[in-house]
């Protein structure tokens, strides 16, 4: 259905118009929006921003829909109120795509970027990997508000770098090695017109070997191979240093780096592992956010009170003293009113200190 603009309407773009083009910096310009991703002001930002007033709105309508369907009219006229009376904040309202996402790289093997409307068939050596890696990038992130995540990149590197060079790449080309990853480290953090101007949200994982072999223990590359860990341990080694120095010469956003590894007994499974993370961090050239899977005590699953999921909780967390907690509390979503209040009072449980997360597996 086509609506017209009312005069009042179409003078207050313009008017929003006049007072981008003055703004001092593309924060200063934006009325509901000022985001410390957007460093440049031109026309693809103030593009952006023109109607994301009216996109906020499209979003609450939509999600006050989903509630009355849910749970009545009331608790959604509650939701908007709560909004207005900041008890509650909405993140990412300016937009109508979903925010982040995770993704494999595994069809990308065989299919390239053709199966999602991409022009690059599959990657056959290092060099198409990570030039095909960056436009399916690009493509996926035309779709999200948010970052989009390739835990196993790493991994996928290592396997197109052995057949690219060889096993002991890393000191036979390991001038190619730094080329390649500069190639989509720089690729990847270049400002893109059709995300506002802004460069694609990247996350990627450094694993331990108990955490890596925990998820990719039965997977296979197309020739029948599987991940190789110890070659993968130098690959990511040589990343964090190479891309501590590589910031040293540019401000390079991305990407973020998540460290997963097992904690045994309230400490970390694998030492070597530690002390690599401990000695990057000291260097305190970037921020790396941890993650550590630990287990929960068996009374959760078959808990039916509030608070006895609270206390089994927190008895787990409280070895983390210093520790901002993101719970992964899939076995327990349901629609019942119950399992939403324990859900939403635990998400708050601790203000960050580090930038540290402690991933609850149930």
């Amino acid at each position: 259905m086509l609506n017209n603009l009312t005069p009042t309407q179409i003078q207050s773009k313009l008017d929003f118009i006049k007072n981008y083009i003055t703004a001092d910096t593309a924060a200063d310009g934006s009325i509901v929006d000022p985001n410390a991703n957007v460093t440049s002001k031109n026309v693809a930002t103030m593009e952006a921003e023109l109607y994301k007033y009216e996109n906020i709105q499209v979003n609450r309508a939509i999600v006050c829909d989903k509630i009355t369907q849910m749970f009545g009219a009331d608790l959604a006229a509650q939701y908007l109120e709560d909004i207005h009376s900041h008890l509650i904040y909405v993140h990412d309202e300016t937009s109508l795509k979903p925010y982040c996402a995770s993704i494999t790289l595994y069809p990308f093997l065989f299919d390239g970027s053709k199966a999602i409307g991409g022009t690059s068939s599959r990657p056959r050596n290092l060099q198409s990997f990570c030039g095909s890696f960056v436009n399916l990038m690009y493509q996926i992130a035309g779709g999200f508000a948010g970052a989009g995540a390739t835990v196993g990149f790493l991994m996928y590197f290592d396997y197109f770098a052995k057949k690219t060079y060889g096993r002991n790449y890393l000191t036979t080309n390991s001038r190619e090695i730094q080329q390649e990853l500069q190639g989509v480290i720089y690729s990847m953090n270049q400002p893109a017109a059709a995300r506002g101007f802004q460069s694609i949200f990247w996350n990627i994982s450094v694993f331990d070997e108990h955490y890596f072999t925990s998820l990719f223990d039965e997977f296979y590359f197309p020739d029948g191979t599987k991940p190789d860990y110890e070659t993968l341990k130098q690959l990511q080694e040589f990343f964090m240093e190479w891309f501590r120095k590589e910031r040293r010469k540019e401000l390079l956003t991305f990407p973020v780096i998540t460290a997963a590894y097992l904690v045994e007994e309230d400490t970390a499974k694998d030492k070597d592992f530690l002390d690599l993370l401990a000695d990057q961090m000291s260097k305190a050239s970037f921020t790396m956010s941890l993650t550590a899977q630990i287990a929960l005590p068996p009374v959760v699953a078959s808990a039916t009170s509030l608070q006895t999921i609270r206390s089994a909780i927190l008895s787990v967390l409280v070895g983390f003293p210093q520790v901002a907690y993101r719970l992964s509390l899939s076995t327990l979503i349901d629609s019942d009113s119950h399992t939403s209040s324990c859900l939403m009072s635990l998400s708050v449980s601790r203000s960050i200190l580090w930038h540290t997360e402690v991933t609850i597996w149930i």
